[in-house]
């Protein structure tokens, strides 16, 4: 075999038999979008170009559950994509759920398999602060999910039409169905805004969503809408599946729901656009009626004013005179020289006291506690810290 002809044959694993047409008829089809350039929830950001390329390459590609991770299914697809391509900077995709898998077509027309997620290899990436930016990478599958890192990443319609493959070609069975959009219920959960605030300077929200789900979890193992609520911001669907609960703003504390302040300061923080999250503008009302209460009861300063409605003539009434950028920056390298400062001089004190074997605060002090006794004396600084920037730190 000459070169030439060699370099004219392509080797694909074939995408089905003839004696599987039967079985792997579509039951439906969707559309949606894969994936997009914007920051995930995991701060990664895949470059527009990556998206271009890949879809040239998407068509046949599996659709698989969960990434393989399901049990009961594992790594086998459940479904294939039969077209991609790039819209309003998108990467979306249309594709079919094979006939076999009718319980998966049925989760995906309920909502409860709303959102999407790609998977593949990564060639290329570099960091950039806390963002990974995927310079080059080569999508091998796109998976149904309950919820993905990229909040923009969904099934967007189902297509009330089946599609199954005859002599290689895609043909079309009509449907007496309608085509059905995926308008997903996002609702509005009235939050109790007359639940304890509690002061707390970390906040893990995905253990604090956990602590509260099961705490509203019921016998059967659905969830109480009307316990888990109190604490969630939005509720997809009927509210009865942990998958259905996002923007948690609080925590169960010796059995009790409680607000808690850094994880309402932490949704302010992603309702502010922090990694590309943009929520609906009843979330922002809703922190905006927390922050006030926050306020109120001395949490925060009396002129803080949430991100989204700042502007220059609301950052003139938090600050006195003109507002310049490059001052607000000197006073942050300044603050970090003298936490520098005071770290160092704090090490030398605590060495020193520890040769002579002084008493700081009753206790003597050791390589055991002068780590804590040096944070004691920086946290002032925090807070001086904080108060310059009026927010809280996640």
């Amino acid at each position: 075999m000459s070169e030439k002809a060699f370099q004219t044959i392509l080797f694909l694993e074939p995408v089905m038999v003839k004696e599987d047409i039967a079985e792997e008829e579509f039951i439906g089809f969707f559309e949606g979008i894969a994936s997009t350039a914007d920051v995930d929830l995991e701060g990664d950001k895949i470059m527009p170009e990556v998206l271009i390329e890949n879809a040239r390459n998407l068509k046949g590609k599996p659709i698989l559950l969960l990434h393989g991770r399901e049990s009961g299914i594992g790594g086998k697809p459940v479904g294939r994509i039969i077209d991609a391509w790039i819209e309003d900077k998108a990467l979306k995709i249309k594709a079919g759920i094979y006939r076999a898998f009718s319980e998966i077509w049925d989760y995906v027309k309920k909502g409860v398999l709303k959102a999407l997620s790609i998977g593949g290899v990564v060639k290329k990436l570099k960091r950039v602060g806390d963002i990974n930016i995927i310079e080059e990478a080569e999508i091998r599958e796109v998976s149904l999910t309950p919820r993905g890192v990229n909040p923009s990443a969904k099934i967007i319609r189902i297509l009330g039409k089946s599609y199954s493959i005859s002599n290689g070609f895609l043909r079309e069975i009509t449907s007496t169905d309608p085509e059905e959009y995926m308008n997903e219920p996002l609702r509005l959960e009235k939050v109790d805004y007359d639940l304890k605030i509690v002061e707390r300077g970390e906040w893990d929200g995905r253990e604090a969503a956990k602590r509260i789900l099961d705490w509203a979890e019921r016998e059967d193992g659905t969830i109480d809408r009307e316990k888990a609520s109190k604490l969630f911001l939005v509720v997809e669907g009927d509210g009865k599946n942990r998958s259905d609960y996002s923007w948690p703003v609080g925590d169960i504390v010796d059995g009790k729901p409680v607000l808690v302040t850094s994880g309402i300061m932490t949704a302010v923080k992603y309702a502010s656009g922090a990694r590309g999250v943009s929520p609906p503008a009843e979330v922002k009302e809703a922190l905006e009626k927390l922050v006030n209460r926050m306020i109120e009861e001395g949490f925060l300063t009396e002129n803080y004013i949430v991100p989204w409605k700042r502007s220059e003539k609301s950052l003139g009434a938090c600050y006195l005179g003109t507002v310049d950028v490059r001052v607000i920056e000197d006073i942050h390298n300044r603050l970090e020289k003298l936490e520098k400062h005071v770290m160092y001089k704090s090490i030398q004190t605590d060495s020193e006291n520890t040769e002579k074997g002084l008493i700081v605060k009753d206790e003597l002090v050791s390589k055991n506690n002068s780590r804590d006794h040096r944070l004691d004396k920086s946290s002032m600084l925090v807070k001086l810290y904080r108060e310059i920037y009026d927010e809280f730190s996640d």
